[in-house]
């Protein structure tokens, strides 16, 4: 469910059953050198004015527009078709240049052959960050692909559906109302994906009473000082008393989270959503801060610490 024209970039790298180095890798399309070396990949150069690159789901042509194709200082990040692939490489090259020899090719699921009988030697255990952590960097960094993977997690080796459907029922559970809201995947890139702003902060208010709130809270970047959120609400009474996630695309602007009191505890849900916007980023954005800094300082008690520069600059 998600766009074709979002499979190229970092943001559109798809979930697979191996994931590697975020499923994206390096290109400098005057030689065709990619980093990591990736198998297969075929690269159409194409002359335009304006740059850009562009590959379809599933597809390991990769386009590459622009004016000037030869400049070998170009480097585009691009996303990797089929990331096993680019593992299964780096993987055998390693192992051949340590001394242990590689025959054959890597076996798919379902291959007659088998490893029943063999003596197996384990050379590498690896074990993943805790949950909380991959749960931060995932909101901090607005990762769809690990999203993504939070969740397949609720139905391990199932559909996507499947999937969706435990998401679904775990809320029901909660007597949150899921009525009328539509999942097509776990990061909200595809545009077939609908929430309302209530569900949200059902969501967000049962988590707020929850045993769970530290812990979640935590999850959430501050406005003003980092994440997706750092440069919103800035040098505003605000800064750092809202923990939100951010979210948008083409005509799209999202905010959720939480207003926090002094002892950075949940004070308010925040919930806003703007569709089919008009103006520019930059004037959504300042009209934005001047309704958040209106509604919650005063709420917060820090509305004394506005100045006459913070009112210029919501005017």
């Amino acid at each position: 469910y998600w766009e074709n024209e979002d499979t190229p970039y970092p943001y559109g790298a798809g979930w697979f059953n191996l994931n590697w180095k975020d499923n994206t890798f390096s290109i400098w399309p005057a030689t065709g050198k990619t980093a990591p070396h990736v198998p297969d990949l075929e690269i159409v150069k194409i002359r335009r004015r304006n740059s850009g690159i562009g590959r379809g789901a599933g597809s390991e042509r990769l386009y590459v527009y622009g004016r000037n194709l030869k400049n070998g200082r170009r480097c585009e990040t691009t996303t990797m078709p089929y990331p096993y692939k680019a593992f299964a490489y780096a993987l055998r090259k390693r192992l051949c240049e340590n001394g242990i020899d590689v025959k054959g090719r890597y076996r798919k699921e379902g291959d007659p052959a088998t490893i029943a009988g063999m003596k197996l030697t384990p050379v590498c255990t690896y074990y993943s960050e805790p949950l909380l952590t991959i749960m931060r960097d995932l909101m901090y960094r607005s990762d769809n692909t690990f999203a993504e993977g939070v969740l397949r997690a609720q139905a391990p080796g199932a559909s996507r559906e499947a999937a969706v459907k435990a998401e679904i029922e775990l809320w029901r559970g909660n007597c949150v109302d899921t009525d009328g809201q539509l999942f097509r995947d776990g990061s909200g890139l595809s545009r077939s994906t609908s929430v309302t702003p209530r569900f949200i902060g059902d969501v967000l208010g049962y988590m707020a009473k929850s045993d769970y709130r530290d812990d979640y809270v935590s999850l959430y970047a501050r406005a003003g000082r980092d994440g997706t959120v750092r440069n919103l609400l800035k040098e505003t009474p605000l800064a750092g008393r809202m923990a939100l996630k951010s979210g948008s695309m083409s005509g799209v602007r999202c905010y959720a989270g939480y207003a926090l009191d002094e002892d950075g505890a949940p004070g308010y849900v925040v919930v806003l959503f703007v569709n089919r916007y008009s103006c520019s980023g930059a004037s959504l954005r300042t009209a934005i801060e001047k309704f958040m800094v209106e509604n919650m300082a005063s709420r917060l008690g820090v509305a004394d610490k506005i100045t006459d520069d913070d009112e210029r600059k919501c005017q």
